[in-house]
């Protein structure tokens, strides 16, 4: 598991620090600030993994938000990483 500290607001977003290393990670269903948007989905379907790469050039603390909206039916959320070999890794 990534170190994190999570921190719930009033619009029910997380923030999230994470130590990250050198090089590429993979994660699913994350999106960042308005101003720096990683990756998502705006569109019905049902439980499916979202998923982005984003490399990082030095190890460091970045912080991250995670930002889900329900817009009927049932509703999930999961936010992770994913190993070189497949095997997902849950965030927080």
């Amino acid at each position: 598991m990534i170190p994190c500290l999570s921190v719930a607001d009033s619009t029910s977003a997380n923030l999230l620090r994470n130590y990250l290393t050198n090089g590429v990670t993979v994660t699913g269903t994350i999106k960042g600030d308005p101003n720096f948007f990683i990756g998502g989905f705006n569109d019905g379907r049902g439980a499916t993994d979202t998923l982005m790469n984003f490399a990082v050039s030095q190890a460091g603390v970045y912080p991250m938000r995670l930002v889900f909206h329900q817009g009927g039916g049932g509703g999930n959320c999961e936010w992770f990483t994913v190993k070189p070999d497949g095997t997902k890794v849950l965030v927080g």
